[in-house]
């Protein structure tokens, strides 16, 4: 056994493997080496090949192959408060992620909404805000081939993509601190155990998230398809615990599989700022192993969390769903005279033959000369995005990052008071932008706008509640793919008007009811009608 030395760490030869020479603390932390420091690579990620998505995709176009190399990736962002979750969409989109998984966002309730920067963004949490929870963003492309999901607990969400071959589960998890109980734990791993129990073997199963675990370098016999090589430290006992529970369930624990510098391998960094673990990872079923080019971290990523963003690239295509027609809005805040004129002839003329139509016909008329005419004199309304982030506070957000790709470690005072400004910063322009708001409200009441001033106050007032497409059946099973649900409460609807108290109360009755029918109904008869036969 050999000694090296590189710059001011002994590392210790061992079988052909470097390791450093450090003392193992309780908690089972290893130091890394040069793990601020980070290249070129690290901070700009080039997109896949073939991951230029067609223009023009119509309403019809049932398949949108979206690129061959999909790009997934967890990370814990500890906090999605003061405007983080916009820090978190635009590393997204700088190192193309389609699929992001989320761990301690900190929110209430369960859900899904769409961000202002586009795409959708899927959480479970609590009852009320806490630690723990997990959310998934999707990307709009993606978010086409949503067939459902599943908001099991605080610390595992699942959804479900139309792909093809084969669809698509992802399961985003975040699992107890070493500090929780075993119970816990073994909770924990459960309700995932169910979650692949239920998933048919064709799919691919993507689990990635936070189970603060830690696998090691290297593996035991009977682990050479679980496990790779290219690990990072010693394992501990929860480390195991995930090792046998991939074994059990036939998965491979991506992390290890591909060999990276260390500065590329650990994902969270302890508050002394140089101590480094693997304890974020990314598993996919042994079946799909081929399916995966590669899976690294990106230091140069910024969103102000001890965590770093890990990214699994995955040979895969998903396909996209028909899309119903979506309703056209109107912009109604200002009309022209010449849209009120044209609508008032046509309704003259739709009202001199209206007798002769039946009403869904004389519906239909009205509908079509309203919409045709709208369509040619009023604009689209659009969705107004409330940026209340001010220029100077993204700037100040940039800067941070560079500060990060540089190499500061996030420990150093450097670092820490560039993200006490940006919290400053955010708070004052929330403040900024309520004060606007506030200003907005009292100009259109001065000048006589109520409709604008009650919107405004109704934004303004209004509690967040987002969108939940998870349903219960009859038998109490829990429904989440759209069409399930959408049967469900055609279902529901359908008992809900059937008069079956009148049908019994006229069997049980002594006189002779009879119930009409529609054979028994006759239609009015039309004046012109009477006229022509008087």
């Amino acid at each position: 056994m050999a000694a090296q030395r590189h710059g001011n760490h002994v590392f210790r030869t061992e079988g052909g493997s470097t390791r450093p020479e450090v003392l193992e603390v309780a908690t089972g932390e290893e130091p890394i080496v040069d793990a601020s420091s980070t290249t070129q690579d690290d901070v700009h990620a080039p997109n896949p090949a073939g991951s230029t998505r067609p223009e023009g995709d119509s309403v019809e176009n049932s398949r949108i192959r979206l690129r061959n190399h999909m790009r997934v990736a967890t990370w814990n962002v500890r906090n999605l408060r003061s405007g983080k979750l916009k820090m978190v969409i635009n590393e997204s989109k700088r190192y193309n992620i389609s699929i992001m998984g989320i761990a301690e966002h900190r929110w209430a309730g369960q859900g899904h909404f769409q961000p202002e920067e586009g795409g959708m963004f899927i959480y479970s949490g609590r009852e009320q805000p806490g630690i723990g929870v997990v959310g998934i963003y999707l990307t709009d492309d993606v978010a086409n081939s949503l067939l459902g999901y599943n908001p099991i607990s605080d610390r595992v969400l699942t959804l479900k993509l139309q792909g093809q071959p084969a669809n698509i589960t992802v399961i985003q998890a975040y699992a107890p601190t070493s500090a929780a109980l075993d119970e816990d734990v073994e909770q924990f791993y459960e309700s995932i155990q169910q979650v692949l129990d239920s998933i048919p073997t064709n799919d691919i199963v993507i689990l990635m998230g936070d189970f603060n675990a830690k696998v090691g370098e290297g593996f035991e016999p009977g682990e050479e398809t679980t496990v790779g090589g290219f690990g990072l430290g010693e394992r501990n006992d929860r480390g195991e615990q995930l090792v046998s529970f991939a074994v059990a369930n036939n998965l491979s624990i991506c992390n290890t599989l591909f060999k990276h510098h260390k500065r590329r391998r650990y994902t969270w960094t302890a508050p002394n700022g140089t101590t480094m673990n693997q304890i974020d990872y990314i598993l996919v079923r042994r079946t799909m192993r081929s399916r995966v080019r590669n899976t690294r971290t990106f230091p140069g990523a910024d969103c102000g969390s001890d965590h770093q963003l890990l990214c699994l690239d995955m040979k895969c295509k998903v396909k996209a769903k028909k899309k119903c027609q979506p309703v056209m809005r109107f912009d109604v805040s200002s009309i022209p005279d010449i849209f009120s004129v044209e609508v008032h002839n046509q309704y003259e003329a739709l009202a001199a033959i209206a007798e002769e139509m039946s009403p869904n016909d004389l519906w239909e008329e009205t509908k079509e000369a309203t919409l045709t005419t709208a369509k040619k004199h009023l604009s689209r309304r659009r969705r107004k995005k409330s940026e209340w982030i001010s220029e100077e506070t993204l700037n100040l957000i940039e800067k941070r990052r560079s500060m990060k790709e540089e190499g500061v470690s996030i420990a150093s005072l450097e670092y820490r008071n560039a993200t006490k400004d940006i919290k400053r910063a955010c708070r004052k322009d929330k403040r900024q932008y309520l004060l606007n708001k506030c200003c907005s409200i009292e100009a259109h009441s001065k000048a006589g706008n109520s409709k604008a001033m009650y919107g405004e106050i109704k934004n303004l007032t209004k509690k967040f509640k987002p969108s939940l497409n998870v349903i219960k059946n009859k038998e109490g099973n829990i429904l989440t793919e759209t069409n399930d649900v959408l049967d469900r409460c055609k279902e529901y609807c359908r008992e809900l008007y059937e008069d079956e108290e009148v049908e019994e109360e006229a069997e049980e009755s002594p006189l002779n009811w009879k119930i009409k029918t529609s054979e028994d109904s006759r239609l009015t008869p039309l004046r012109s009608e009477v006229d022509l036969k008087l």
